[in-house]
């Protein structure tokens, strides 16, 4: 991890790079020129020299090319990580500077307008009259200067939130709109270090589609799309909030369920899979019902010192044994089928 200071300089200078050459401060143009900055990835800021010195002029369609090579494959480094992290936490202070600015400004405006007023009253003539008129004078460079900390104030803002935007789209799984394998990377880690420290039960549940691909071939990838919104839907309409249901792979799904038990998750994981066998499929564009499908479940209970990895295994050893012994059914690890 880069130190602070370190990471706020990259920003800053990615920022004021940007602002000079013209190009939008948009979440993928500021990744590509802190990349510059800091060299990380080194290969990003050689192809940008190397790009530049062949006569290719640093503006936005050579920043959306570098970022479309180094950035829009999805492979997320960690680097890409810190810059988002970073740019968010140097927003942030500007934005209170920006505020605590306007704030003097505004004051110091007032106090300018009540002395000018309580000096028009003196005798002290062409003095007086001279102070009025630059009182008037900074008082008009002083709205002035708020109507840009304000403008400014919005632009950072925009750029936090857009930011914020591109962090969840980043972290969401396009078809079915739950979390992507990604987020369930970072949550899983999160939860376990949590029952660590706190001393908490966290429970697992590993979801498989049965027979989805005969299901797929039969039907068509359109309606095994919809087969697959349809079982994030119901995981997401049985999990209780602070529990992260994600699609792990393919047709596999995952559930994190924190600060719980075995005793607790099982009857979550049962209410997951009845509600999703009880609901029908039905082809859309012509009305044609298509049947049910059923899932299987492998639950596993977090035990201390063990590694995400780890846990998963236990809990699809755990999915497996429920398809060996006939699917549609929950298998806690370590346990005969339920």
């Amino acid at each position: 991890m880069q130190d602070r200071e370190q990471a706020d300089f990259f920003a800053r200078n990615a920022l004021s790079r940007m602002t000079v050459l013209g190009i939008p401060p948009t979440p993928e143009n500021f990744l590509v020129w802190y990349g510059y900055f800091s060299a990380k990835p080194p290969t990003l800021k050689k192809a940008v020299d190397l790009l530049i010195a062949g006569g290719r002029p640093a503006d936005t369609v050579l920043t959306e090319e570098i970022y479309r090579r180094f950035f829009a494959q999805g492979v997320e480094t960690a680097e890409v990580m810190e810059a988002s992290e970073t740019v968010d936490t140097l927003l942030a202070r500007l934005m209170e500077r920006v505020s605590a600015q306007a704030r003097g400004a505004e004051a110091y405006g007032g106090a300018l307008a009540d002395a000018a007023t309580e000096l028009k009253g003196g005798e002290i003539g062409g003095i007086v009259t001279r102070l009025v008129e630059e009182t008037h004078r900074m008082a008009a460079l002083n709205r002035d200067m708020q109507a840009h900390l304000r403008a400014a104030g919005s632009e950072i803002d925009g750029l936090r939130q857009s930011l914020g935007e591109a962090r969840e789209q980043a972290e969401t799984d396009a078809l079915t709109a739950i979390a992507n394998r990604k987020r369930f990377d970072q949550t899983i880690r999160k939860a376990i270090a949590d029952s660590v420290e706190r001393g908490e039960a966290l429970t697992l549940l590993m979801v498989d589609i049965d027979h989805f691909k005969r299901f797929n071939d039969t039907h068509g990838h359109q309606v095994g799309d919809q087969v697959l919104r349809l079982v994030a839907k119901t995981l997401t309409d049985c999990v209780r909030a602070g529990d992260l249901p994600a699609r792990y792979g393919g047709e596999e799904f995952a559930v994190v369920l924190p600060k719980t038990g075995i005793q607790v998750a099982r009857p979550i994981a049962e209410r997951i899979r009845t509600t999703l066998a009880a609901r029908k499929i039905i082809r859309r564009n012509t009305g044609e019902g298509l049947g049910g499908i059923t899932i299987s479940i492998g639950a596993a209970l977090y035990q201390p010192g063990e590694t995400p990895a780890a846990l998963v295994a236990r809990a699809d050893s755990a999915l497996y044994a429920a398809k060996r012994q006939g699917r549609n059914r929950l298998v806690v690890e370590g346990e005969s089928a339920g």
